[in-house]
């Protein structure tokens, strides 16, 4: 009894884990598609000649800052749950290990997190000023390039970030 009662638990443990690398899979993959949107906007931006075509790439920039917030959000979710994912008082060696090494890549994925909200709260701030450095009404000031360039580093970063934890978590798990 008590080596089945011990296979079904590990049997368990296994599963809900692939649960885990399953979610960052695919939230990596949607930073991985954020990313992609924000480089098809600077092509648009480039593109736009009237003020409509811009005000639509204004649009489409918030649409994506507001996405990638709410990824970020996600993420966060995910790291509490990698830390709440052992049990208090774990019956196996391999839990404790598996504790470790969570609670190691939700901080992580922590860090990543609030390194691309701090590029973010950058990027509004300087959305907030009209070219000639003067404060400017919210929404009244496209995009620029180079605001798109900084969104698409910090996206972009924050997927090799995601990404390098993803395969160390999959290879040291």
């Amino acid at each position: 009894n008590a080596f089945l009662r011990e296979r079904t638990d590990l049997s368990d443990i296994e599963a809900k884990y692939s649960t885990l690398v399953s979610d960052l899979h695919d939230l990596v993959e949607q930073q991985k598609k954020l990313s992609e949107e924000i480089a098809a906007l600077k092509e648009q931006l480039a593109k736009a000649q009237t003020d409509a075509e811009k005000a639509a790439a204004q649009k489409k920039m918030d649409d994506l800052l507001a996405q990638q917030r709410a990824l970020d959000a996600k993420l966060n979710q995910l790291a509490e749950k990698m830390e709440n994912f052992v049990r208090d008082q774990p019956l196996y060696d391999i839990e404790a290990e598996l504790k470790d090494t969570l609670a190691e890549k939700a901080q992580e994925i922590r860090d990543s997190t609030k390194a691309n909200e701090q590029a973010l709260q950058k990027l509004a701030a300087d959305a907030s000023q009209s070219p000639n450095g003067q404060p400017s009404p919210a929404g009244q000031t496209p995009p620029s390039q180079k605001m798109l360039d900084d969104f698409k580093k910090a996206a972009d970063e924050q997927l090799a970030r995601l990404g390098a934890t993803e395969q160390s978590t999959q290879k040291e798990v």
